[in-house]
């Protein structure tokens, strides 16, 4: 409902486009600006649309329930993506009966220096394309062509290039070979008017994920992987979600007083969410200090998901500096140790006692040492 209501709104913001430099819609075209003439002062200049030459794009799933574990995912992912140095955007597009889908879009360190102090949100093409479509494949028309796919909430895009130089290597791309066929041409003006408007519409929810860093704060890729710096993120997600919900909830008491005067019940139901509301910010302020003064569990925490699959009894954990030692009980403590072996995070993994059979349960009991290799302290 909330994702509705804030999805039929038009902001008043002027567009702005960088491609190799910053231009302005003039009429229907995208006019150059001169950047040292360029004063953006008004809340309406705070947003620029990306283009899709100037990012890498990927989108993963997550089969996680819990938003602020999605969160914390989220913060390591945007550290390690990024194929060259710069800064890693994102957003939650959505929901799948596997898990939240969550879009993350690279781009190099001189793009985003380009446009920090200028603007204040960064706001992907492909994006704002995906925003203005059904399902389908889609082709822009012209020069510069832009290909599209999108089902539901997941989408891919690229750009028209010497290997990819129509839908059906597109569809190839995407395994979706069944779709050349159906392959919908969007003209100049129809695609530009759809990622004007998108533009305009764009939903505050997409949104915490893809603020661009200020110029007071030193952009040091090095500083950005640092675990103790406060989950920013985090606290943007809750904001525009109080945002949204207080706009609701501000709709509703109109409602109620208008059509509903006397039943007063309906309005200490809308009080009593205001109160979870202020719960729940209490709850995961509270977490993220937590998460913030202990770098090193949050890693650990990170790396040992999953192997509740493989039927895993932990029975101690002993965490000192980046240094664990656990033991316990599992089926095959061999598969334990392979699929430590795959996290990012551990190295120097080793049994640190020979494998013996619990008596009582005919599980293997085990004993493995290892290093969280991404933990600093202080």
């Amino acid at each position: 409902m909330i994702n509705k209501k804030l999805h039929n709104w038009q902001l008043p913001l002027k567009p702005y486009l960088y491609a190799n430099g910053i231009h302005q819609l003039d009429g229907k075209d995208w006019v150059s600006c001169e950047q040292q003439d360029l004063t953006l002062s008004s809340w309406r200049d705070c947003a620029v649309i990306l283009s899709r030459e100037h990012y890498v794009e990927q989108q993963k799933c997550y089969p996680v329930s819990n938003l602020v574990h999605l969160m914390r995912v989220i913060k390591v992912e945007t550290q390690t993506l990024s194929p060259f140095g710069g800064q890693t955007f994102w957003s939650i597009v959505g929901k799948t009966p596997s898990g939240w889908l969550v879009t993350y879009w690279s781009v190099p360190q001189d793009v985003i220096v380009g446009l920090m102090g200028k603007f204040k949100v960064v706001l992907p093409e492909s994006l704002l394309l995906a925003e203005s479509v059904d399902n389908g494949i889609f082709e822009t028309v012209g020069e510069r062509g832009l290909f599209l796919y999108k089902q539901g909430n997941h989408f891919q895009s690229a750009i028209k290039n010497n290997l990819i130089n129509s839908s059906h290597y597109f569809c190839n791309l995407v395994n979706r070979d069944d779709l050349v066929s159906q392959s919908t041409l969007l003209s100049y003006e129809d695609y530009q008017s759809r990622l004007i408007l998108s533009f305009k519409k764009f939903n505050l929810l997409l949104l915490p994920g893809l603020v661009i860093p200020s110029k007071k704060e030193a952009f040091d890729i090095e500083r950005l992987k640092e675990w103790k710096k406060p989950a920013i993120v985090a606290v943007a997600l809750l904001l525009s979600y109080a945002v949204g919900l207080s706009i609701y909830l501000h709709k509703q008491e109109e409602h109620y007083d208008q059509l509903l005067a006397g039943k007063q019940q309906e309005m200490r139901q809308l009080l009593a969410q205001e109160r979870q509301l202020g719960e729940v910010i209490t709850y995961i302020e509270d977490y993220q200090f937590f998460t913030d003064s202990n770098p090193g569990l949050i890693v650990l925490l990170t790396s040992l998901e999953g192997v509740e699959e493989l039927d895993v009894q932990i029975a101690r954990v002993d965490l000192t500096g980046n240094q664990v030692n656990i033991s316990g009980l599992a089926p095959s403590a061999t598969s334990l140790f392979a699929f430590l072996s795959q996290q990012p995070q551990i190295s120097n993994l080793d049994f640190s006692s020979t494998i013996s059979k619990d008596r009582q349960t005919g599980l293997d009991r085990f004993q493995l040492t290892f290093t969280l290799s991404e933990v600093k302290n202080g």
